[in-house]
């Protein structure tokens, strides 16, 4: 296998590359600066597994849910590779990617990306199935959701400030262990692309893009002011 996955889903930019035996993998904490950095780190990874792009036999990335503008220029950059070499892209679920290497424990994993300010994108994984639908909630709708599980592991960019707004609001999760640091591991993307190879599941299409699971800002004050001038 020779492959690349990106993950700019939070701020914490994941870049792994395969070749055959030897696994690579660069995460850095970016920020807002995602953007000037992708591209060297890619060039980067693939110089350090000595790989070119031309060689890849797919490449994968998160589709969501995360932030609005570093899924765009996760997708947006694959894709470039895609036009150029006719590459196979496929896109993983998000929280899917990070509970991936939790998918043997036996209790609950819950799988975090942050929303903003108290809210959460949450999937709670049993024995590998998601056990609910993603949409923004709150930090105690989160909690309530694994109340009754007798031992829960939090994972994904989420999990830190869960854990810091449960402690500065003593809110109850003895139940919960919560994995830091939070970091991608890039061969959960590698896995769960290959899965979807042997799937015969497709790759994604010129016009796919990343799947949001909330408005952006941008939607809610069109959306306000069409309703003012109706």
């Amino acid at each position: 296998m020779k492959a690349l996955a990106v993950d700019s889903a939070s701020q914490t930019l994941t870049v792994a590359v395969q070749n055959e035996n030897a696994f690579f993998q660069t995460t850095l904490e970016m920020g807002l600066s995602q953007s000037e950095k992708l591209l060297p780190v890619i060039d980067n990874a693939l110089k350090e597994i000595r790989l070119t792009p031309d060689q890849l036999d797919f490449t994968a990335v998160t589709l969501g849910p995360g932030s609005f503008t570093g899924l765009r220029l996760g997708l947006a950059t694959l894709k470039a590779l895609t036009l150029s070499n006719g590459t196979p892209l496929y896109g993983i679920n998000s929280l899917e990617a990070y509970a991936f290497p939790y998918r043997n424990f036996k209790g609950a994993v819950l799988s975090l990306v942050e929303s903003k300010d108290r809210e959460f994108f949450y999937t709670v994984y049993k024995n590998a199935k998601s056990c609910n639908e993603i949409q923004a909630s709150t930090a105690e709708e989160v909690l309530e959701a694994v109340k009754d599980e007798d031992s829960v592991i939090a994972v994904g960019p989420g999990a830190k400030k869960l854990k810091a707004l449960t402690q500065a609001e003593s809110l109850a999760t003895e139940n919960i262990l919560f994995v830091e640091p939070a970091f991608t591991d890039g061969r959960a993307l590698l896995c769960l692309a290959e899965e979807m190879i042997e799937q015969k599941k497709p790759a994604l299409q010129d016009y796919d893009g990343p799947v949001y699971y909330k408005r952006s800002e941008a939607e809610i004050v069109l959306e306000a002011k069409s309703a003012k001038s109706t």
